[in-house]
């Protein structure tokens, strides 16, 4: 603020956080790095009978259905909500609705109006195959481990489209552990859906590793803190904010006569060089200190998952060569 007449302190910080936004983006940074677990829930299959109605959203179960339903309603994950956050449902081979409410006395809410025939039948699974990010500022995965079968999707298989999975799997007929991950849609505030295939309906535990955009700074007093990391160093961000501040300086310098007299575009680009050389610095010393993206193959020229036992008791570079 010293720096730039008339720049009060609302503006002040929200000039900083702009450009801490902007640092943010620029890589991949160890410090945005996360871990979360992808709970996968038990699959309820063939439980009492369901009643559908053609073009209706509405599935009705009976009482032996009700029974199993109502404890799955708080559960984790839980058993309706927005796409990506409840379960899923479907009658056989038919295809997938999602649960987007269900009342606790055995109606549920579809997403979408139900396209078969409609009748009572008692072949219906309700389980969980799309799944939202881990957090709001979610950017991509690097890694989801099966922990308990030991292997890893990664690289190319988490990056499958629905074009690939309808060519492999159009009714969606492989269950059990899942390989691939692929986008589904964006759910109503914007954020990616995945689908995970073959759609898990063993209940084991998935450790999902992600990178994320980050947040920005919270002014004093405010909970909870959000600082700057300790492996970057505060220069960079100054430079940045002093060349959003040098903006703003520009687009202010008719209604402020001290701001009048500076060459703030020449100011502007040096500030940039200099941010531009801080920034070469700080990502090489981010990679020194935590390497996020190895190449390591992951067994996709096998054809089938390849975990660690697999490796060591085959010749894993002749059998690729």
């Amino acid at each position: 603020m010293g720096q730039f007449p008339q720049l009060s302190f609302l503006t002040a910080a929200r000039l900083v956080n702009q450009a801490w936004a902007t640092i943010r983006d620029e890589a991949i940074w160890s410090w945005n790095s996360a871990e979360a677990a992808i709970v996968i829930p038990p699959m309820i299959s063939a439980v009492g009978f369901v009643t559908t109605t053609f073009q209706s959203t509405t599935v009705t179960g009976d009482a032996a259905a009700q029974a199993v339903w109502n404890p799955q309603v708080l559960s984790t994950p839980p058993f309706a909500g927005a796409i990506g956050t409840g379960r899923q449902f479907r009658q056989a081979n038919s295809p997938i609705y999602s649960i987007i409410a269900y009342d606790g006395a055995g109606s549920i809410t579809l997403d979408r109006p139900y396209a078969e025939p409609g009748g009572t039948f008692g072949n219906y699974q309700i389980y969980k195959c799309y799944f939202s990010p881990p957090s709001s500022d979610f950017l991509r995965y690097f890694a989801i481990t099966n922990t308990a079968d030991a292997y890893t999707i990664t690289g190319r298989k988490l990056t499958m489209n629905q074009e690939e999975m309808n060519r492999r799997d159009p009714q969606r007929g492989a269950q059990g552990d899942a390989y691939y991950q692929g986008a589904y849609k964006v759910d109503s505030n914007g954020l990616p859906v995945y689908e995970m295939w073959p759609h898990p309906t063993n209940v084991k535990p998935y450790i999902a590793i992600y990178s994320r955009r980050g947040v920005d700074l919270t002014l004093p007093g405010v909970t909870p803190v959000v600082d700057i990391p300790i492996t970057l160093q505060r220069t960079l961000l100054m430079l940045r904010a002093e060349y959003v501040a040098c903006r703003w300086a520009m687009k202010n310098s008719g209604r402020y006569p001290e701001l009048k007299g500076v060459n703030w575009h020449a100011l502007m680009a040096h500030t940039k060089e200099e941010f531009r050389e801080e920034l070469w610095r700080s990502r090489r010393q981010d990679m020194e200190i935590f390497k996020q993206l190895w190449s390591i193959p992951d067994g996709t020229d096998f054809g089938f998952p390849v975990d660690a036992r697999f490796i060591q008791s085959h010749d894993v570079v002749t059998m690729l060569d």
